[in-house]
């Protein structure tokens, strides 16, 4: 019975010193904190589609295919229209758009045809801010069909179309019409076959 006593006292005085040193330990009672943070991309899409975009997001992607594109060249002087341009950023670089015109041309054998056209806008819909249109927007002047030898190079017009301001979401869509001397070429009376002409967009970027 001592020798159990004696082993009941032993163990009681261990487990009492054990809860005093826990009773000793330091423990952290400041703030800790979660950090979160997200990076996002700068975007920017531009192209041309069929109809307008009416939402900045529709306009992601629309360039990744040509817009083909069926005018009449000698049955009317009015616009026709040909599709839409739409531009869509997030960046904080200045963005600048330039047209560049080429007349509808068809070579055949030694002769190529050649159809000049101006090209002009309708109203432009998107953003409120940052979005700045040149002013009264033309581009290349209609005229009758021209005919000459097929190594000669037709000419192109260059403009400006738009360049934004700003920083944040930007985005716009326009209407493009073509303007053919239709009654003219009528009379002179167009050669047959499958005319073609090209309108690209470049764009360039300013810190």
């Amino acid at each position: 019975m001592k020798k159990l006593i004696a082993i009941l006292i032993i163990s009681t005085i261990a487990f009492t010193a054990f809860a005093i040193d826990l009773e000793n330990q330091t423990s952290g009672v400041g703030n800790t904190q979660l950090n979160l943070s997200s990076t996002v991309a700068g975007k920017l899409y531009h192209g041309f589609s069929s109809t307008a975009q009416t939402k900045g997001g529709m306009i992601d992607g629309i360039g990744s295919e040509s817009l083909d594109v069926e005018v009449e060249l000698d049955g009317t002087d009015d616009a026709q229209s040909i599709g839409f341009y739409s531009l869509y950023t997030n960046g904080t670089d200045q963005v600048k758009v330039d047209l560049t015109i080429s007349p509808l041309e068809l070579t055949v054998e030694s002769t190529k045809y050649y159809i000049p056209y101006s090209l002009s806008l309708g109203v432009p819909t998107g953003s409120d801010d940052g979005i700045d249109y040149e002013e009264s927007f033309s581009l290349g002047t209609a005229s009758v069909v021209q005919k000459v030898a097929n190594t000669v190079t037709a000419p192109t017009d260059t403009g400006t179309l738009l360049t934004t301001s700003n920083s944040g979401l930007r985005w716009t869509s326009v209407e493009l019409k073509a303007s053919f001397e239709g009654s003219d070429n009528k009379a002179e009376v167009l050669a047959q076959g499958d005319y073609t002409g090209t309108i690209i967009a470049a764009v360039t970027t300013n810190n």
